[in-house]
Order: C-alpha cells, then sequence, then structure tokens
C-alpha cells in the first residue's frame, strides 16, 4: 500500500492506501462522509472545509488555511 497524509482539524494523519494509482486515473465517484458501496454508512456529524488539490501542500499551509477558517465553524 501507499501511505498518505489526511488533516482533521489540522492535524495530519496516517492512512494507508491498498490500491495502486494516482486520483486522477479513478473513473468513479468521490465519496466523502459515506462509503461508496453502502448507502446506509454515513457520517453521523457535520463535515465542513474540505478540500481538493491537484498539488501537495506542505503542513504549514494546511495549519494556515485550518487556523483562518475554524472560527466560522466554532472551533
Amino acid at each position: 500500500g501507499t501511505t498518505s497524509l489526511i488533516y482533521i482539524n489540522g492535524t495530519s494523519m496516517s492512512v494507508t492506501q491498498t490500491g495502486s494509482g494516482a486520483l486522477g486515473q479513478h473513473a468513479g465517484l468521490l465519496w466523502i462522509g459515506k462509503r461508496y458501496d453502502d448507502g446506509a454508512s454515513k457520517v453521523d456529524g457535520k463535515i465542513w472545509g474540505h478540500r481538493l488539490y491537484n498539488a501537495i501542500l506542505s503542513s504549514t499551509t494546511v495549519s494556515n488555511h485550518y487556523n483562518q477558517e475554524k472560527h466560522l465553524f466554532g472551533v
């Protein structure tokens, strides 16, 4: 697998992917907040400020984005 980083509330989390190839090569839908194979499994809460980039961002850039907007959501 490949190890990627995602950020939750400005903190990086290591994630291991089991597939291969770039995300841009996937022809399916990208689901945020629910499983692609199970319409009943959904996030029980709120998802805000999600973003997708076609470049690698530094941890400082991610932290800056988070800190600039977290007050909008009571964080």
